[in-house]
């Protein structure tokens, strides 16, 4: 099922084709044409978005009678909410502790081994100051 209308999807491309070979040629008849499918398709959204804004409007009544009557859907909204809230910190949460469990243990570093480094870092420095100072 397309989302988009045929006709819509036609005026679009008569908007598109138009616009181009206007700002190609020049020619005031592509100007005009690309104007009126501008037209025609702001006059189509405007008209999608009153029937969304109807929609919405009933979808909320009929919300707000059958909560009346059922108090147990006010209650499971809010868990929903809270789940959509919380949902994406736990994945987060998740994802890191899995990446912590399954990536490869690094074993701690001998610190003699850091200090005999160190050491023989330092010896070099004093041989080569010694050499630079002959």
């Amino acid at each position: 099922m397309s989302v988009v209308s045929p006709e819509f999807t036609r005026l679009l491309s008569v908007y598109n084709d138009n616009y181009v070979a206007f700002r190609v040629t020049g020619n005031i008849a592509n100007k005009t044409a690309y104007e009126r499918a501008l037209n025609e398709i702001n006059r189509q959204i405007g008209t999608l978005q009153q029937t969304v804004g109807k929609d919405k409007d009933y979808i909320q009544g009929f919300l707000q009678n059958y909560s009346d009557d059922n108090p147990e859907l006010v209650k499971l909204h809010e868990q929903s909410q809270e789940i959509q809230r919380v949902g994406p910190k736990i994945q987060g949460e998740y994802e890191l502790s899995k990446r912590l469990t399954t990536s490869p243990q690094v074993q701690p570093v001998d610190q003699t081994y850091l200090y005999v480094k160190g050491g023989i870092v330092v010896a070099l420095l004093v041989v080569v100051g010694l050499v630079v100072a002959l």
